[in-house]
């Protein structure tokens, strides 16, 4: 498990029986926005080409300048190339699902749905998991 505090935004990443879950923490700008998908890349890789789930959970999340968001969309655009079964997205601010949608249409692409607690997250990402 990684957790660091940065002024460029606080972060927790963990692999778990094939799900990743990375936690946003405060404000994010673009040195932020790259240290945790690198270090979601780094779980990817440790999945050895399985299929894998992502929660990510934003309850914590201040928000992000424009330039942390061009990260995220680059980083999207490369998990869609990878074995991403599907994504969870823990938050509560419809205004803030409005900006993720907008500034990063690539999630389109992925099997993602949202949800205002963790644990019923986890519970439909293993359900997705186990399906065949």
């Amino acid at each position: 498990m990684t957790q660091s505090k940065h002024i460029h935004g606080d972060r927790e990443v963990f692999l778990h029986e094939g799900i990743i879950t990375a936690r946003f923490i405060g404000l994010f700008n673009e040195h932020g926005a790259r240290r945790i998908t690198n270090e979601i890349r780094e779980c990817v890789a440790q999945m050895q080409g399985e299929p894998f789930a992502i929660l990510i959970d934003d309850l914590q999340l201040s928000g992000g300048t424009p330039e942390a968001y061009v990260v995220l969309e680059e980083y999207n655009q490369w998990l869609n190339t990878q074995k991403l079964v599907a994504k969870a997205m823990v938050l509560t601010s419809k205004a803030h699902k409005a900006i993720i949608d907008k500034l990063s249409p690539s999630r389109l692409e992925q099997n993602i749905q949202y949800f205002i607690d963790e644990g019923s997250a986890l519970d439909w990402l293993r359900s997705e998991l186990n399906r065949d």
